[in-house]
């Protein structure tokens, strides 16, 4: 059953018009006692958010022409800190969400991501690739960006965009589907620590796994207890982020089942998943009893 009032500070901040996308399909976060915010440039998108948490930056005619981009973006950010860190001020969990291929909205979020870190708040980034088409430049802007912000947030989960421009979908589609893996897996983590659970896991458990963890594994599986083989191993073989498992250290899943669920499935799901992740690692876990998952289960893993 959902808290009414999660016991922690939670936000949720778009960065740049292309952040503002996905904070449009988080509104019902809001039920949750999740607070939404946008820090960007005026556009249609920014404009016609109806949240209470708006910093409008700055146009700057320069980094529209790419001249001194990382000096004048540092400088629009520092011109606002009073005002991010005010937003900042009392947060236990932000996600920033923002695009990997866009220098300046990156380096805005590395300095806004210090401001939240100062106000000691577990930072995570989820933000997309550039497809292959783009050309190797804007490739290259993506690396350079994930690097940067490596060092600066607590978890990295970058979706993979040429994972779905493999599928057969339409161009729209495909758009539409990438902002709604980037949503669902913001949805997915908060449950982690807005639920209560038979075996609790809470926000000391997951800032235990993904504080200073760079880029981080995650996904999550769901399907019938009778293919619990087949949904522990799609969790490690059908993920949408760039990052994929390998030799993880630090490992925390929950399984999300009905009353059914029996301690030798129990058993069963935490040896595949202690086995997939490389047998070293340091292991929390979680039990979330759901009426409505009745001969069904779903998990969900975090690891790095």
């Amino acid at each position: 059953m959902p808290k009414p009032n999660p016991p922690i500070n939670i936000k949720v901040i778009s960065i740049g018009n292309r952040g503002c996308n996905v904070l449009e399909r988080l509104d019902k976060l809001t039920e949750k006692g999740v607070e939404l915010g946008a820090v960007s440039v005026a556009g249609k998108v920014f404009n016609r958010l109806k949240i209470e948490n708006k910093i409008e930056l700055p146009y700057s005619f320069d980094i529209e022409q790419n001249r001194n981009i990382e000096e004048i973006a540092n400088k629009i950010i520092d011109e606002k800190q009073k005002e991010i860190l005010k937003l900042a001020n009392g947060t236990d969990i932000v996600f920033l969400v923002g695009n990997l291929a866009n220098k300046v909205s990156t380096i805005q979020t590395k300095e806004i991501a210090r401001l939240f870190k100062k106000e000691g708040a577990l930072v995570f980034f989820v933000g997309s690739t550039a497809f292959h088409f783009e050309g190797k430049a804007r490739q290259k802007t993506v690396k350079e960006m994930k690097d940067i912000l490596k060092k600066e947030v607590d978890a990295l989960l970058v979706v993979d965009n040429e994972k779905v421009a493999k599928q057969k979908i339409s161009a729209i589609d495909a758009f539409t589907q990438m902002d709604k893996i980037i949503a669902d897996a913001i949805v997915v983590i908060l449950d982690i620590v807005i639920e209560y659970g038979v075996i609790n896991v809470d926000f000391a458990d997951l800032k235990t796994i993904v504080k200073n963890s760079g880029e981080t594994f995650f996904n999550n599986s769901a399907g019938s207890k009778k293919e619990i083989s087949a949904v522990v191993n799609n969790l490690f073989s059908k993920t949408n982020l760039t990052n994929q498992q390998d030799c993880l250290k630090k490992v925390l899943y929950i399984i999300y089942a009905g009353k059914d669920l029996l301690m030798d499935e129990v058993k069963q799901i935490g040896e595949k998943i202690h086995k997939k992740s490389g047998g070293q690692e340091k292991i929390i876990f979680g039990i979330v009893s759901d009426d409505k998952m009745e001969g069904k289960l779903k998990i969900v893993v975090i690891g790095s």
